[in-house]
């Protein structure tokens, strides 16, 4: 089972044990994703959300 806390500390639990869930873009994604609980996340939106409107480099 996994388990995100989005109130409070941003954290995750799968079976009872925390998981490391990366650097701040990292969480911001899975944040992002949570808080559309379970729909299409378009790229446009990541993009102009995590980014704020530029292109990641490399993209």
């Amino acid at each position: 089972m996994v388990f995100v806390r989005v109130l409070g500390a941003f954290a995750t639990e799968v079976n009872g044990e925390s998981v490391h869930l990366g650097g701040p873009r990292q969480r911001g994604v899975l944040a992002l994703l949570v808080a559309a609980r379970g729909q299409v996340v378009p790229v446009d939106r990541m993009i102009e959300d995590l980014w704020r409107g530029s292109r990641p480099r490399g993209r």
